[in-house]
């Protein structure tokens, strides 16, 4: 799996279930199932102003985890004289 475009996350069994049954309902892959969802929450639920603030956190996070990747690579990337 391509870690920079995909990610797993836990659910719930009976979330789960439910999940591919409205995925396989609207013929859609659970992942688009998913993105379907949330953009939905967001769009129902969100204001403007929560949207940038969404927006901004997000691009934080995004910045720690490519920080971190970084690093982990740096860590094993062997030297030139090793």
């Amino acid at each position: 799996m391509d870690t920079s475009k995909w990610r797993q996350v836990l659910v719930p069994i009976d979330v789960y279930y439910q999940l591919v049954t409205m995925a396989h309902i609207e013929e859609r892959t659970i992942s688009g199932q998913v993105r379907v969802i949330f953009n939905q929450w967001m769009t129902d639920n969100l204001s403007k102003q929560d949207k940038k603030f969404l927006a901004e956190e997000t691009e934080v996070i995004i910045a720690k985890e490519k920080n971190r990747r970084e690093n982990i690579n740096r860590t094993r990337t062997p030297s030139p004289s090793g």
